[in-house]
């Protein structure tokens, strides 16, 4: 009869029952929430003692529009112009032109760095549609972060002039020794680790669920059976400290 029954259960279609999971869920919540704890503190000694702390040292230049001698004012079309240079000027500072002068400068060879290398550790963005660019380093000594930001403004404001004939580079401001690391978050990393608890604990509970094939109450035997329930025999105790049932 056992076997007739889980044969007619998988043979319907799987259903999940929500009320069902939410039943498991609240009988084995100290077990749940033991595995988002330990995931959580999983990565968050993995995130303080396994993974490199980044410093990230930043540079401010701007382009700046460049007017005829005929006129103080600078035109819609001279900023825009500028504007556009943006993109031109960091496909230039990522290029060799640049990176091989900053890695002589500063010795990285030594560093084993490369052109390749210098690009994952520089980033060069534009500050929305301004003409101001922001130029980083991003490495696990934060001194070496400050020096590597300026040098690549230094050579790029020199270098300019003989790429493009061209003198529009204005400093706003050097990059200064990080003292707090930029990578990795604790917090970010932390809370990724509860979420992992949380989503291995909800797949648990699903297989639970769907692979419990026991008829707990009356309404479990009138869906699997199609027979109405006659009557409900009672578990009941005679005696204080027999321990016999009937």
């Amino acid at each position: 009869m056992t076997k007739n029954i889980k044969d007619q259960q998988h043979s319907e279609d799987t259903v999940i029952d929500l009320y069902k999971m939410a039943q498991i869920a609240g009988k084995k919540w100290p077990k749940l929430l033991l595995v988002i704890i330990l995931f959580s503190i999983i990565c968050f000694f993995g995130t303080v003692f396994l993974i490199p702390k980044k410093y990230t040292a930043s540079s401010k230049v701007i382009i700046v529009a460049k007017n005829d001698n005929s006129s103080q004012s600078i035109s819609y079309t001279e900023v825009e112009t500028a504007q556009k240079l943006t993109a031109t000027y960091t496909k230039i500072m990522q290029s060799e032109a640049i990176s091989d002068i900053v890695i002589k400068n500063l010795n990285l060879s030594k560093l084993d760095y490369d052109n390749q290398t210098y690009n994952k550790v520089v980033s060069i963005t534009a500050e929305g549609t301004t003409e101001v660019m922001n130029i980083s380093a991003t490495t696990e000594d934060p001194q070496l972060s400050a020096d590597i930001a300026n040098e690549v403004v230094n050579v790029f404001t020199k270098q300019i002039y003989d790429i493009m004939q061209i003198e529009n580079i204005t400093v706003l401001n050097t990059a200064k020794v990080p003292t707090t690391a930029s990578s990795p978050s604790v917090l970010k990393n932390t809370a990724f680790g509860a979420l992992i608890g949380f989503l291995i604990d909800g797949f648990w509970v699903f297989f639970i669920t769907m692979h419990d094939t026991k008829l707990k109450t009356e309404e479990d035997i009138k869906e699997v059976l199609d027979y109405p329930v006659i009557g409900i025999i009672p578990e009941f105790k005679i005696g204080k400290n027999t321990g016999d049932t009937y």
